[in-house]
């Protein structure tokens, strides 16, 4: 019998090496193309996709001006110019490196909430310009870090959170489909960071000052309570107007299909932009009667006046930007890459999470220099993009074009925004965070220590701070995770006389299905015949690979969906399939 030689891991990490050497011209020059996929699907770019691009970018644009304005002096607390460059810049970058056509990136609700308290804790008293430098040179160090972990292809780090979700749509249905441990203690963190959220903007809706909103929530609430004899008639009148029309208008947007009237969804889509306007118009028109009883917005610099530099220098800034950084970073990555995930999923492509966080990690480095705050992918935005058309990543492009314009011609006009309209924009837009009781029932029924695990995210998040929960929901998902593996549960098989292998304690359950009798006899002895229960962790989910050529025809697939013909390709070249140095990481 002939029998082929054993082999060790250094005789493969050899064999490897030098197969990797002799194709890594080629290797190199296909990976070095595969980071700017635009130059790929450019050369065909057509009128026809244009037109989607255009549409979806200019949607996207007029709703991101007023939720950027408000997530930045609301949640982020910084001044309300810095969430504009914060929407225009990264956008611009990002649509360069991209990979999915739906996704488009920005300062979300959770995000600025973190980059909010991070400030807070260790700069308090920073003023508007201090902050914003200290989230700028924030911005930069995630960048530079996102777009290394891009580079070496690590996006493999992201799977060892059991449920990459920490903000979005429909979480439940996400989290179950993205990951069959349903892990959820991320889940219990979103809702605990909306409620935060709330109670964080109730002083601003009513017009109550003096609160610091950046306690932790429980404190916020009692003191607002406290202090409910100071609420301002017209912040509260404006707030709960505003609030109560946008709420209205966003379901309305929801039954424009049933109601037959198209145009409905567009008006749902734009109804911060709407609010904002009407409101401003008002108070305009009534500031000899209003503007000293009233919270306004005032001055926002027009321009690029205001923009700072990322500072690189100060020992200062870099040593508690280093300390701020892992949560910051952990919900921007998981974020991101669930929006990405989500949307490729449901429109019949598959991004590229690697190259996704080598653009994320781009706009967030390059958005450091027109002080921008970190971003990420943003579930709200990014789903009005795919409802919009869009056809490329151009969309987010045109995007931040929109938000140019806007900061050199409208930025006067937001004197006159009332705060307590930029504080009902933020209530309404973070609804979705929620877990209904459904979903925490659901917990409860399949598994007790998903259950366990949404609640000690949630109180902690409601009892601590933001940054805490964050490393709890973390730190928690990866013991229960760890767990599981070490001690998985099985289930002891006998064989019955069709053939079968069956749980031996479901024999008799097995038998009243036939009408012929049925034997069900043990494995011999001295066999033990079982079967894991534990299945598929996230950890090997995401390393399998189900192409699309089966359920996508060719005619039909995406601009970008193009990865077997690039394997194809890099095959008939010689060249191994991964970048050679991250292979041999990875895999030895």
């Amino acid at each position: 019998m002939h029998r082929h030689p054993q082999t060790t891991q250094i005789d493969d990490i050899r064999q490897y090496v030098g197969l990797a050497l002799n194709n890594l011209p080629i290797s190199a020059a296909e990976y070095i193309k595969e980071l700017v996929p635009i130059a790929s699907w450019m050369p065909r770019y057509n009128l026809s996709w244009f037109w989607g691009d255009f549409i979806a970018g200019a949607t996207v644009g007029l709703v991101v001006i007023p939720q950027s304005i408000a997530y930045a002096t609301k949640l982020a607390h910084l001044p309300a110019e810095y969430g504009l460059y914060t929407s225009f810049m990264g956008v611009l970058v990002y649509s360069l490196f991209a990979t999915s056509k739906d996704v488009t990136i920005g300062p979300t609700a959770v995000l600025s909430l973190v980059v909010g308290q991070t400030i807070n804790i260790y700069i308090p008293n920073a003023t508007g310009a201090e902050a914003a430098v200290f989230a700028a040179t924030m911005s930069f160090w995630i960048g530079l870090v996102e777009f290394g972990l891009g580079l070496l292809q690590w996006g493999v780090v992201v799977d060892f959170v059991p449920v990459p979700v920490i903000a979005g749509l429909n979480l439940f249905t996400l989290l179950c489909s993205v990951s069959n441990t349903c892990s959820v203690s991320i889940l219990g963190f979103t809702s605990g960071a909306g409620l935060q959220i709330i109670i964080g903007q109730l002083p601003t809706l009513t017009g109550i000052k003096g609160i610091n909103t950046n306690n932790a929530p429980y404190k916020v609430l009692l003191e607002f309570l406290k202090n409910l004899d100071r609420v301002s008639p017209l912040d509260l009148l404006f707030g709960l107007i505003s609030l109560g029309v946008i709420l209205v208008l966003k379901s309305l947007s929801r039954r424009s299909n049933k109601m037959a009237i198209p145009f409905m969804k567009y008006v749902g889509f734009l109804r911060n932009t709407i609010v904002i306007a009407v409101f401003t118009a008002i108070s305009f028109l009534l500031r000899d009667l209003i503007e000293d009883n009233l919270s306004l917005v005032k001055v926002v610099p027009s321009g690029l006046a205001k923009i700072v530099q990322p500072d690189l220098s100060s020992s200062k800034y870099t040593e508690y930007v280093f300390k701020a950084m892992p949560g910051v970073l952990i919900v921007s990555l998981l974020e991101h890459i669930a929006v990405s995930k989500t949307y490729g999923r449901q429109n019949g492509y598959t991004p590229n999470v690697n190259q996704e966080i080598v653009a994320m990690g781009l706009s967030n480095l390059v958005g450091g220099f027109v002080g921008a705050y970190p971003v990420t992918g943003s579930f709200s935005r990014s789903a009005i993009q795919s409802s919009s058309g869009s056809r490329t990543p151009f969309a987010p492009f045109i995007t931040g074009l929109v938000v140019v314009v806007g900061l050199f011609s409208l930025t006067p006009t937001l004197y006159y925004t009332p705060n307590s309209v930029l504080a009902a924009i933020v209530i309404a837009a973070i609804s979705e965070l929620f877990s209904g009781f459904g979903v925490v029932k659901s917990l409860l029924e399949v598994e007790i220590l998903d259950f366990i695990g949404f609640w000690i995210a949630l109180l902690v998040t409601v009892f601590a701070s933001i940054e805490t929960a964050i490393y709890a929901s973390v730190a928690y998902s990866l013991f229960v995770l760890l767990a599981r593996i070490a001690r998985p549960h099985i289930k002891i098989l006998s064989r019955t006389s069709t053939g079968s292998w069956i749980d031996s304690a479901e024999s008799e359950e097995y038998k009243s299905f036939f009408e012929q009798e049925v034997s069900v006899k043990p494995a011999p002895p001295g066999i033990l015949v079982f079967r894991l229960e534990e299945s598929l962790k996230v950890l090997s989910w995401n390393g399998l690979s189900i192409t699309g050529k089966d359920s996508v025809p060719a005619e039909d697939r995406m601009w970008n969906d193009d990865r077997e013909d690039m394997i194809r390709r890099r095959r008939q070249a010689g060249a191994v399939e991964y970048f050679p140095l991250v292979d041999l990481l990875l895999n030895c």
